[in-house]
């Protein structure tokens, strides 16, 4: 028997040793939600699907996408911790009807959310924030009431800011500096149009261009 004892205490010593071992690091703590670096770097490979093989060794394009993340994570905290406070949870039954009706009915749903991403669901955590959002629009949106003399009166002050002509960066971005000049002068004799040219050239064309080119003053 102690020969037994000290065998499952010899198999158990390494296995509690390597969880006790490996702590994963809070990358960002939101109302009392933490988000591990696992988690964010699984939900950073999602966005880095969405742009131009080549621009990922961009540093810049990385470092946009990594704070448009954090501003997400943060504002999801925020819904989780509303959600906790006023009781507000959702059962797996809901998640998948909820899931079903984006996914349409011939979806196969519990490989869906598996595939997404195994060990943390990603598929089933965005699931969740659209519900408590419908929650929120439900209890607390609709509710909401402003004065129309008051909503007037803001709208007027900020009136001649609303009205004043803006304008957009836009950008194309090529490897060598002669393919720039070519591809602009292409452009001003109307051999190509702008739009065509950034789908067709530009190496970060599937990149939200919002994010990092806000709009100005003229």
């Amino acid at each position: 028997m102690w020969r037994h004892f000290i065998f499952l205490f010899s198999v158990m010593l390494p296995l509690s040793a390597c969880q006790w071992f490996y702590k994963e690091t809070v990358v960002i703590t939101s109302h009392g939600t933490p988000f591990g670096e696992r988690y964010f770097s699984a939900r950073l490979v999602e966005k880095l699907k969405n742009v131009d093989g080549t621009s990922i060794k961009d540093p810049s394009v990385l470092l946009v996408l990594k704070e448009a993340l954090t501003e997400e994570l943060i504002l999801e905290g925020a819904l989780f911790s509303w959600a906790r406070a006023n009781g507000v949870s959702f059962s797996k039954d809901q998640l998948m009807e909820h899931l079903q009706l984006q996914l349409g009915a011939g979806a196969v749903l519990e490989s869906s959310l598996q595939e997404a991403q195994p060990s943390m669901d990603l598929l089933r955590d965005a699931i969740y924030i659209q519900l408590i959002r419908g929650r929120v629009r439900s209890d607390l949106v609709a509710k909401v009431s402003v004065d129309d003399d008051a909503l007037k009166k803001h709208f007027d002050l900020i009136r001649p800011e609303i009205e004043r002509p803006k304008i957009q960066f836009r950008q194309i971005v090529l490897a060598e500096e002669h393919e720039a000049v070519t591809l602009l002068q292409h452009i001003k004799e109307k051999k190509i149009t702008f739009e065509t040219a950034e789908k067709k050239f530009s190496l970060v064309r599937d990149f939200k261009q919002t994010e990092a080119l806000p709009w100005t003053d003229p």
